[in-house]
């Protein structure tokens, strides 16, 4: 799970690198042979540009070892490369013996590079077995809202998006 937050939108990834880290220390917590064979797994699925994902989240370093360093590239071909890694890493997280389900709360404060990144995983032709449930304040996100435009965006490309609304709860369901 993760949360945006008003405040930290300059910093582009964090609920879900927050996420991410959570997990991989979950992951840590397992039996050194399941750990083991899981670095290799990742190793074998992101070489040679795991450090990408390894500067985001440093957990994952203590799974995958240490990684080469990867070249500095144009704005839109390092997007490329880190959309690319992190289709990579669920390629081996979400399997259909272990989906993952990534909570993030409060996308109405998302950054638009964690937008692009959500529309990229989820419109990918080979998404994986990741559930991504979303949850915003729908008086705070109109017509001109980036998320507007991301959930259409992927409505066109055909990724399954499920919208329920919620109201608030009244007295005889609290009580």
């Amino acid at each position: 799970a993760g949360k945006f937050d008003l405040l930290s939108r300059s910093s582009p990834y964090a609920p879900i690198a927050g996420a991410l880290r959570e997990h991989a220390r979950d992951l840590l917590a397992s039996t050194e042979e399941q750990a083991a064979r899981l670095g290799r797994e990742l190793n074998a699925a992101l070489f040679p540009i795991g450090q990408v994902l390894v500067d985001l989240v440093p957990e994952l370093g203590l799974l995958l070892g240490p990684q080469p360093a990867v070249p500095e590239l144009e704005p839109a071909e390092a997007h490329n490369r880190f959309v690319l890694a992190f289709q990579s890493l669920l390629g081996v997280l979400a399997t259909p013996a272990h989906p993952l389900v990534l909570f993030l709360d409060d996308l109405q404060w998302a950054d638009p590079a964690s937008l692009r990144l959500l529309q990229a995983l989820l419109t990918a032709p080979r998404r994986g077995h990741l559930l991504v449930v979303g949850a915003y304040r729908e008086r705070e996100v109109d017509a001109a809202h980036p998320l507007t435009a991301t959930m259409a965006k992927l409505r066109e490309a055909g990724a399954p998006v499920t919208e329920i609304a919620l109201g608030p709860l009244d007295a005889p369901t609290v009580g």
